[in-house]
């Protein structure tokens, strides 16, 4: 059942950019009706149910991508595998709604937005894209991904007209996900056959080794969003952040899904001792991670202050400055994502991300206490990106102190393609002088971003660039012929 890295790749990208895009793409509209206090409130709210979604997956989400994917071509095996995994993230679903419960016994404010809330604590029970993707078949989370998002973004369109439907806003994001979960099930008899001797809790002490980062990191992707709430009382300034901290991570999410597809495929390589394999696959991700990173960084820079206004409104001014702190984002969230995630835990040295996550997490929390009391949102803003540094700052460190990856491999092209995001950077910045702010001046600024930035990195002849281009017309050829 060996699958192609570049094929799964290109269908987790499209799932992970459904995930993202089409929220994305009805942002224009929601920002207009919702205003900046409600997609605060929605953004605070949603903070809150993320603690006991945390609970209820406890970990299960990475620790199945790499054990599925050392036995996927193993059907009793992989089978006893899902019903463990799928029993223990059921039983801590129950005690996370119990625990739901009482918060909603005990809240004051938006009730019946928190109550419709309960369906992602549900929705635990029933997501087993992360089975799907354990055994590299990625093309059918593709497609129940884009059913339910697609119905999600008309209905946004057909009943949300103004900030007093926030209840059906958010009846849709979570009702239409849960639907597109469920139907992944009638495909599961295919995969799943008899198997004897299931024990789910035996997974359970590794499963909260997994947990513990995930608890590390959600202390600077969700708390900070409670944190502002708390100590800044305006449903505002989430609503600037919630939005800024969106854009940046749908750029993310090009280079986050190469992670998610590289876990099972190393998990294999490793348990075959083939490390000539994972050296090969890690320094192609590394080269890919910088080559999109750099011009992200530049770009978002660069035009932030074009796109807030064109593309939110005059309402959200404030998240163009967000966004702009935001933007080393996309590098240091992709590096982690390749050594953390995809190359250290595969090789069994979870304990290592597990520390940089950890140490992360404390000093943004830290972080978040003084500056979020006096900058409020910035404040978080600043603390995320540190914290996300620091992380991949200690990953990195063991790496090339245990000589698992060569320093030389990792910057290899970078100072290419830090000349060519610079260069397009000044690009842009001398045509958004000359241009009005409006939505063909910023359609003319991206174009003109990334075309400067290919054509400077072809100049130069990246490796990296040149061989996929090689690939790609190589093949197109073949096909012509």
């Amino acid at each position: 059942m060996v699958k192609s890295v570049k094929r799964n790749y290109i269908f987790n990208l499209i799932y992970q950019l459904i995930v993202i895009l089409i929220p994305i793409i009805s942002i224009p509209y929601v920002s207009r009706v919702l205003l900046e206090d409600g997609v605060g409130r929605f953004s605070y709210s949603e903070s809150i149910v993320s603690y006991f979604v945390l609970f209820a997956v406890i970990g299960s989400t990475t620790y199945a991508h790499r054990e599925i994917g050392k036995v996927q071509d193993d059907a009793v095996s992989r089978s006893r595998l899902f019903k463990e995994i799928f029993l223990i993230r059921l039983f801590m679903s129950i005690i996370a709604l119990a625990g739901y419960g009482v918060y909603l016994a005990l809240v004051k404010t938006d009730f019946i937005i928190n109550l419709i809330f309960t369906l992602n604590i549900v929705n635990v029970v029933f997501d087993i894209t992360w089975f799907f993707q354990g055994v590299e078949d990625f093309g059918k989370t593709v497609i129940f991904g884009l059913v339910s998002k697609i119905l999600d973004f008309a209905f946004i369109f057909i009943f949300v007209k103004s900030p007093d439907d926030l209840w059906l806003y958010t009846l849709g994001k979570c009702g239409f996900l849960l639907l597109g979960n469920m139907g992944m099930w009638a495909l599961l008899p295919k995969y799943i056959v008899k198997s004897k001797c299931v024990r789910p809790f035996r997974h359970f002490k590794i499963i909260l080794i997994f947990f513990i980062p995930v608890i590390a990191t959600q202390i600077y992707t969700v708390l900070d969003k409670s944190m502002i709430g708390w100590f800044s009382q305006s449903a505002a300034e989430n609503g600037y952040y919630d939005y800024a901290e969106k854009i940046v991570r749908m750029a993310l999410t090009v280079i986050t899904a190469l992670g998610t597809v590289l876990v099972p495929r190393i998990s294999r390589a490793y348990s075959e001792n083939n490390s000539e394999q994972i050296d090969s696959l890690i320094k192609r991700a590394t080269s890919f991670v910088w080559m999109l990173s750099v011009p992200m960084i530049f770009g978002i820079i660069a035009v932030a202050d074009v796109f807030v206004p064109v593309y939110l409104g005059e309402h959200f001014g404030k998240s163009a400055l967000l966004m702009q702190i935001f933007s080393p984002l996309v590098l240091f969230v992709g590096m982690a994502q390749i050594f953390g995630v995809s190359f250290l835990i595969p090789i069994g040295k979870q304990n290592v991300n597990l520390m940089a996550v950890v140490i992360a997490a404390v000093i943004n929390l830290c972080l978040n206490l003084i500056l979020i009391p006096k900058f409020f949102s910035v404040g978080a803003t600043i603390a995320s990106v540190t914290a996300e540094f620091i992380g991949v700052s200690i990953q990195l460190g063991y790496v090339f102190h245990k000589k698992l990856f060569g320093i030389g491999k990792f910057f290899g092209g970078a100072v290419k393609y830090i000349i060519s995001g610079a260069l397009m950077f000044a690009v842009l910045i001398l045509l958004k002088k000359a241009l009005p702010v409006n939505v063909t001046s910023l359609i003319l600024l991206i174009f003109a971003g990334v075309a400067s930035y290919f054509i400077v990195l072809l100049i130069l002849r990246d490796k990296f660039l040149t061989e996929s281009l090689g690939k790609a017309f190589g093949k197109f050829v073949k096909k012509k012929k």
